[in-house]
């Protein structure tokens, strides 16, 4: 089955979810490219990422789910932290960053437990 560039990439990237979450030197060393402004907020994110996707996927795991189920999970779940430190900041073709307006900016962010369950809105038909 063909799958898109990105997918491939998450899909690699959610390998290494399996060992625990450490703040490397090389991470240590990139994170030091990150404009001021923005450095703390990106390393919480990375942080929460690495913290959730290793519990997750160690949950996922001991429910007795396959190897490949458990790393595109994880694959789906990195998404969502790209896409949330994509809002944060958008690099340019010139290796600056733009900041994206913060001021929409919620509560609710990628990983974080909803404060109140909603209802399910799923319709159940019967097969006649």
């Amino acid at each position: 089955m063909w799958q898109r560039p990105s997918a491939l990439i998450f899909n690699e990237c959610a390998q290494h979810y399996r060992l625990p979450p450490k703040v490397s030197q090389e991470l240590t060393t990139r994170q030091e490219h990150v404009a001021k402004s923005h450095r703390r907020e990106m390393q919480e994110i990375s942080w929460r990422c690495q913290n959730r996707l290793h519990e997750r996927g160690r949950k996922l795991a001991a429910r007795g789910k396959t190897r490949q189920k458990v790393q595109i999970a994880l694959a789906r779940e990195l998404a969502a932290f790209v896409w949330e430190v994509m809002r944060l900041v958008t690099p340019t073709a010139d290796g600056t960053h733009v900041e994206v307006n913060t001021a929409r900016r919620t509560n609710n962010t990628v990983g974080a437990e909803p404060t109140a369950k909603k209802e399910s809105s799923h319709l159940h038909l019967k097969n006649p």
